[in-house]
């Protein structure tokens, strides 16, 4: 309350010009970071569903599909594939 409005008012001014719902916008925000986070982490599904603030991971699925129109396991499979292909080269 620092800015000595109440939620409400913030949500709609934020809202208003962002053009988005600040709950929408932050969830993005954070599936975002869990992105970037499995991408640049060796971690599971469930280490990024944490790591965006998701109680567990059905509930990370869900709003990922919401937010991105994709399920997660499509850029998650994309990543090991990824991976093995680069551990099967020999230098």
């Amino acid at each position: 309350h620092d800015l000595h409005i109440s939620e409400s008012t913030f949500s709609h001014l934020f809202s208003k010009e962002v053009g988005i719902p600040f709950r929408r916008y932050l969830i993005w925000k954070r599936l975002k970071n869990a992105v970037y986070y499995f991408i640049n982490a060796d971690c599971s599904l469930t280490e990024a569903a944490l790591e965006a603030g998701c109680p567990d991971q059905p509930h990370f699925t869900k709003s990922f599909k919401e937010i991105f129109g994709i399920q997660p396991s499509y850029i998650f499979g994309k990543k090991l594939k990824l991976l093995n292909r680069i551990n099967r080269i020999k230098i």
